[in-house]
């Protein structure tokens, strides 16, 4: 009895000498790990601004063939869905690989900026962030989607403005949106509102020549109704600053209009975008301007 007695406070001490020793050293040790994890995530993000600098260069896409840059889309999709499940900014990762080919701050860079981040809100919406979405994104695929109403068909890549329209956006970046394939079959080539609005905001940004583009330069012309300039030979009058040239537009669901160029815009779904001629007709239609563009 006296030995089974002694073995067991034995035994005992055996356990509070344990836990005396080895918990200071477990918390010492995860002590030491908590600050790994910022250097592990901008070493990440790192990676992420070099994988996507190189797929976004628009020297290299300049040289891909037919929708070259599809797979190069869903790949910085990747990136950016891996930086923000690490805890990143994939913001502040796309501003820096725009800074490595002097896009960060230009309108060519907003543009594209804008339209990559459009995306990356339609790929978490669509649940492509699970292990399996992401792992064929970064392959370049299609991957399924997860949610919504499209649940089950693959998220691809089309074209804001078609390429039959026009063949110079074909692998621009800033042309390019996530798009479930069934709603792609059921798109239409014709030159909708929306692509309308989008190929003048390419025009005044730099991504598009407005030559190629006729329909598409409101920037460049007068507005309607104005009188045409003097003849050379006659001295001009004095006559009061033009009006704002840009092309005016809104939602039918908002009271709400703005420039071409104001970014409210590309959130406008398709069917609910409208065009206005002048900032008279927005007023008699009872809109008022934005805040934020001041058209």
């Amino acid at each position: 009895m006296w030995y089974f007695r002694r073995h067991r406070l034995f035994s005992v001490w055996l356990i509070a000498l344990a836990l005396a020793v080895f918990s200071p050293v477990q918390s010492r040790s995860e002590d030491r790990r908590a600050p790994v994890a910022v250097p592990a995530l901008r070493a990440w993000e790192a990676e992420a601004v070099d994988a996507i600098a190189s797929l976004a260069d628009p020297a290299k896409l300049a040289t891909l063939g037919v929708r070259g840059s599809n797979q190069r889309v869903q790949k910085i999709i990747y990136w950016l869905l891996a930086v923000k499940k690490a805890g990143g900014s994939p913001e502040a990762v796309i501003d820096a690989a725009l800074a490595r080919f002097g896009w960060k701050g230009t309108p060519q860079g907003d543009e594209t900026k804008l339209t990559i981040m459009r995306n990356l809100q339609r790929a978490l919406l669509a649940g492509l962030d699970n292990p399996e979405g992401m792992a064929e994104m970064r392959r370049g695929g299609a991957p399924t989607i997860r949610k919504g109403p499209f649940l089950g068909d693959e998220m691809g890549i089309d074209h804001v403005v078609p390429r039959a329209a026009v063949p110079e956006l074909d692998n621009v970046l800033a042309n390019l949106e996530l798009m479930p394939t069934q709603m792609n079959r059921n798109k239409s080539d014709k030159l909708q509102p929306r692509t309308q609005l989008m190929a003048r905001r390419f025009v005044a940004s730099g991504l598009l020549d407005p030559a190629s583009v006729p329909w598409a330069a409101p920037f460049a012309s007068p507005p309607p109704g104005s009188k045409p300039a003097p003849s050379p030979a006659a001295p001009a009058p004095p006559v009061a600053p033009p009006a704002a040239t840009a092309a005016l537009a809104g939602s039918t669901r908002s009271p709400v209009f703005h420039k071409a160029s104001c970014s409210a815009l590309a959130a406008i779904m398709e069917a609910n975008l409208v065009s206005y001629a002048s900032r008279e007709e927005t007023i008699q239609a009872g809109k008022r301007p934005c805040p934020k563009c001041q058209p």
